[in-house]
């Protein structure tokens, strides 16, 4: 499953290489006890390549589903951040 998301390092060519996913409910819940009951997250990832150098940024953004610990209820929690190598 995993296979999905991983960057063929071997097979980038010179420059930008954007990559775009989308992350659900079946990643999540291919981990044991995850406390993300559900999600609908986007996620994209640059990688700039330039001969021996690789430079990665990107960012998520989207919601994920948990139970909120103070009234046991689903609570739909937004989250977005970038980052940067």
């Amino acid at each position: 499953m995993y296979s999905e998301f991983a960057v063929p390092i071997t097979r980038l060519k010179q420059g930008h290489n954007l990559f775009e996913w989308h992350v659900g409910n079946e990643f999540f819940g291919s981990f044991e006890n995850s406390e993300v009951l559900g999600a609908d997250v986007d996620v994209k990832v640059d990688v700039m390549f330039d001969g021996c150098d690789v430079k990665v940024a990107g960012g998520i953004s989207g919601n994920v589903t948990g139970v909120c610990d103070r009234g046991l209820e689903n609570v739909s929690i937004p989250v977005s951040t970038a980052f940067e190598d």
